[in-house]
């Protein structure tokens, strides 16, 4: 659990520092390059079938009792389409990043470099001719998670990020820990009413609010 806690973690801040934004570049095998040779996109992109947990966390929202206007905003911030694509990458991709992030977080949360394990990671382009689409990066440790409800817990941490960009960190993991327990007890009343009254009012007041319009 403290590896869980570590990547969603990581993944925010990753997200919130804007490492890959602005004028900067970064440093690959010491040599400084820019944004645009750097990001160059691994070859494994996933296709929907070939992503553990999704097919669970897409199914789980069809379930959901939700405007189908709010469901749709949610799917679109989970699967695979033109703007939003998946890579199976390994743990040599983009080290400089990963470095800060170990690094950064092993100092603030206190523990040793070799307990931080990364999952995901999110990139969002800003070039204007790409604007908006992200590339989610799924580490080796991802794919060594043992439940599916975990991995899909992971996928769904990284698209609420989408549905609310300026989310505190709190209710990120407030949100994904309430999903990955109804996703674990999907007959528990008490399970399914706390992740919708928590996601609905933190995330989706905006969508719910329009359909009721």
């Amino acid at each position: 659990m403290l590896s869980l806690l570590i990547i969603l973690l990581a993944s925010v801040s990753f997200a919130w520092t804007g490492v890959w934004n602005g004028g900067g570049g970064l440093l690959v095998d010491g040599a400084p390059v820019t944004v645009g040779s750097a990001l160059e996109k691994p070859k494994d992109k996933l296709q929907a079938a070939q992503i553990p947990g999704l097919a669970l966390l897409v199914n789980s929202i069809h379930s959901l009792n939700l405007p189908e206007e709010a469901k749709s905003e949610v799917l679109r911030a989970i699967n695979p389409s033109a703007v939003r694509s998946y890579y199976k990458v390994s743990d040599s991709v983009y080290p400089d990043v990963r470095e800060e992030m170990v690094t950064r977080y092993s100092r603030e949360l206190g523990v040793s470099r070799d307990q931080v394990a990364l999952f995901a990671l999110t990139y969002t382009e800003n070039h204007p001719s790409q604007k908006g689409e992200r590339s989610v990066f799924l580490f080796p440790h991802f794919f060594a998670l043992k439940k599916e409800s975990e991995q899909a817990a992971v996928l769904f941490h990284e698209a609420l990020w989408q549905l609310k960009s300026f989310a505190t960190y709190q209710e990120v993991i407030r949100c994904e820990a309430l999903m990955q327990k109804y996703l674990e007890n999907p007959k528990s009343r008490e399970a399914y009413f706390n992740f919708m009254t928590y996601f609905m009012k933190n995330f989706l007041a905006n969508a719910t609010q329009k359909a009721g319009t």
